[in-house]
């Protein structure tokens, strides 16, 4: 690269490259600085609130999604995420099954949440 190349202002931004000329990007590439005070403020999170930091974490997914969904022009809302390929499956293969248009809907979820929203109790 030439002193002008324009990826050049980028290299502060990885700070290994100060030490080393990192080849390695099959695996784990250079970390961004970024990447690495977005980690640590997730752990500060997650030491002083414990589980109850999900209310900082919940709402993330939401976003997310909805930043994956613009890629393929999803309306904000329409795309979730989950922890696993296994676990998603098992809630669609449990979703009720229609062949026509029907007044009963599933169980509707809040943004952002893993939690279903409450069922009716018994009348």
């Amino acid at each position: 690269m030439t002193g002008d190349d324009p990826l050049l202002r980028w290299r502060d931004e990885f700070p290994i490259l100060q030490r080393c000329t990192y080849l390695v990007s099959n695996s784990l590439g250079a970390m961004p600085r970024a990447a690495y005070d977005a980690l640590r403020q997730y752990a500060d999170e997650w030491a002083a609130e414990g589980v109850t930091a999900w209310h900082h974490w919940l709402p993330e997914v939401g976003r997310f999604g909805d930043e994956i969904g613009r890629l393929f022009g999803a309306p904000p809302g329409s795309v979730t995420l989950h922890q696993n390929v296994s676990i998603l499956q098992a809630i669609l293969a449990s979703a009720p099954r229609s062949s026509s248009a029907s007044t009963t809907s599933p169980p509707s979820t809040t943004s952002g949440s893993n939690r279903p929203a409450a069922a009716p109790g018994p009348s």
